[in-house]
């Protein structure tokens, strides 16, 4: 994948390159936009994650929207909640320059700042799944147990479920198990009140380990610098790099591979 990035890149106009990265920059306003109410009876969230391999044409779809979507995106206020004829509009966008709709568009998007982005496997960055349950605030409890079941994280990446802001800010998080106590009723921003620690994604294991023990966490939420949620890092996969690989032979940890 890399090889083919720095392919790619070589390629590219110096103008494109900067488009690209204008576009990694901006994400965050388009999926503002991508907030808005889900259809009738469906939990509100964002689509999951998917990593895929890029193509030269998704990466050309990408910078060629760029530009309408800004136009469109910069004019939303942050918690405002989006009209169903701007992600009308955003949708029309997308398939204009070649993708399915907007979610397709948002996961290239991601797919390309994650290649960028370079990590370290032995980091944060490295280590986190981007398989976790996270929903807007103005979710109800029960649409936000309803994503639960509809997820197919593990079960120690849904044993916290994460609140985020109308731009996707990290807001706060509640334990599933004060989740299924909460009043069904009520906003999971009014029901959480839990804001757990974070770090970037170039956080060592050490930091990593540190966090975890200090506030008895099994999972730490991977943040940006918009505070935006990329992932989460859960125990075991800490366990993993600290271990020395023949203790997890003899205890069988993880699998005993």
């Amino acid at each position: 994948m890399r090889e083919f990035v720095r392919t790619l890149v070589a390629t590219l106009s110096i103008a494109c390159l900067a488009a690209s990265f204008a576009v990694i920059s901006s994400h965050g306003a388009l999926a503002q936009a991508k907030g808005g109410p889900a259809p009738q009876g469906a939990p509100m969230q964002p689509p999951p994650f998917k990593q895929i391999a890029l193509t030269d044409k998704q990466i050309e779809g990408v910078i060629a929207a760029s530009r309408d979507m800004d136009a469109i995106t910069e004019k939303l206020p942050e918690n405002a909640a989006p009209d169903p004829k701007v992600m009308a509009q955003l949708d029309a966008v997308a398939k204009k320059n070649g993708f399915a709709g907007f979610d397709e568009y948002n996961n290239v998007v991601d797919n390309i700042s994650i290649v960028m982005a370079g990590f370290d496997p032995a980091t944060a960055g490295g280590l986190m799944s981007p398989e976790f349950v996270c929903v807007y605030d103005t979710a109800t409890c029960t649409e936000a147990l309803d994503r639960v079941r509809r997820s197919r994280a593990s079960a120690d990446t849904v044993a916290w479920v994460y609140v985020m802001s109308r731009s996707r800010r990290l807001r706060c998080a509640i334990p599933l198990a004060d989740l299924l106590r909460a009043d069904p009723a009520a906003e999971i921003g009014d029901a959480a009140t839990f804001m757990p620690p974070t770090v970037r994604p170039d956080a060592d294991v050490e930091e990593l380990a540190r966090l975890m023990t200090d506030f008895d966490l099994t999972v730490v939420p991977v943040v940006d610098e918009r505070e935006q949620l990329l992932g989460v890092v859960t125990v075991d996969d800490v366990l993993e790099m600290v271990l020395p690989r023949g203790w997890r032979r003899r205890f069988e940890v993880f699998g005993g591979d």
